[in-house]
């Protein structure tokens, strides 16, 4: 294990002080700021179940919301149940039967009760699922595991499975490279598990020019979230109603943009009741901007759609590698040369 990598043993086995130890290592209380590897594809605008806005004041300590539900906590209570079951996994499904029955286990696996962070990746940070117990080879290759070869762990539905495009959706993708990148390993088993009892795991292979720009973005993102706690402490100790309204100005326009329906409701949860939040019925003027507010989000909404249906066009037609440049930018895909491997697509200002 390289000397970049730091491993930050957890507090306690407590989901409570997990979360809080998990917050701190964010960097929310403090200057620094780490993105999650199971957030990462929020960024990369891969995840369209999470809000790059709710995450970015999140991290400035703004807003602090967290889910769940009956899906996610079951997804939980089932992760030793499906580590256990790698454990007797075979390619051959009648093999794999009889491992189970007849008790052969192939390989084990542990927990992973710690935090991994590394100095080459100042902005990320994640918690792996499981690791390899002692010496554990691969079902795939035969080849050895390292030590922190992450074991992702997913529980969902057989119909959510059967829409996937790839063994491996690009938003879990982006999590595993990040893994990757943090434990310095060069595989990593992705292994969903749904709820007809069937597992699906698929061995994904690190991807070095993907996780440069994952460092990219993530490093991008802190500067975002840093500029927005100093903001913040501003707004902490300002009494002047001028100052502190052009310093929610500053943050407004810090803070990512999200569909209007997204922001509406983080608008909802952020409000709070008392003789300063008084609900007024807008009209002439106010009605106006409204409404234009909306239609413009909406218009941008629109284009960022055809901005990511253009991006994966032009990432279809790239035959393992493709370069395209126009007058102000040079433009490098990297197309889908491994059925394991994310796309690989970036813009440069020249």
């Amino acid at each position: 294990m390289s000397n970049t990598v730091q491993i930050i043993p957890w507090d306690s086995q407590s989901r409570e002080d997990w979360k809080l130890q998990r917050t701190a290592l964010s960097g929310k209380d403090g200057s620094e700021c780490r993105i999650g590897a199971s957030d990462i594809a929020t960024l990369t605008g891969h995840n369209a179940w999470k809000s790059k806005r709710r995450l970015f004041l999140a991290l400035v300590g703004i807003y602090e919301k967290e889910y769940y539900d009956k899906r996610t906590i079951m997804g939980h209570r089932y992760e030793p149940m499906i580590a256990d079951l790698m454990g007797y996994w075979d390619e051959d499904e009648e093999v794999f039967i009889d491992n189970l029955y007849f008790k052969r286990r192939q390989r084990k696996f542990k927990q992973a009760e710690f935090f991994v962070l590394n100095s080459k990746f100042p902005a990320m940070s994640c918690s792996l699922d499981y690791i390899p117990d002692g010496e554990v080879y691969s079902p795939w290759t035969g080849n050895l595991y390292e030590p922190l070869t992450p074991l992702e762990i997913k529980y969902i539905q057989e119909f959510v499975y059967k829409t996937w495009d790839e063994a491996c959706p690009q938003h879990y993708m982006d999590q595993l490279q990040a893994q990757m990148a943090l434990t310095e390993t060069e595989v990593a088993i992705f292994a969903p598990y749904t709820n007809t009892d069937d597992l699906y795991p698929v061995e994904v292979e690190r991807n070095n020019e993907y996780i440069q720009y994952l460092d990219h973005v993530t490093r991008e993102f802190a500067i975002q979230v840093t500029k927005g706690k100093i903001i913040k402490a501003k707004l902490d100790v300002a009494t002047d109603g001028l100052e502190i309204h052009d310093l929610n100005n500053e943050l407004e326009d810090l803070t990512p943009i999200d569909p209007i329906e997204d922001s509406e409701d983080l608008a909802k949860e952020l409000m709070t009741s008392g003789d300063d939040y008084l609900e007024i019925e807008p009209e002439g003027k106010e009605e106006r901007l409204i409404k234009e507010y909306q239609m413009v989000t909406e218009d941008e909404k629109d284009l960022k759609g055809r901005k990511h249906a253009i991006k994966a066009e032009l990432t279809g037609l790239a035959d393992g590698y493709a370069g395209l440049e126009s007058e102000n930018f040079r433009v490098i895909i990297r197309g889908h040369n491994h059925p394991t491997k994310g796309a690989y697509f970036r813009i440069y200002n020249k």
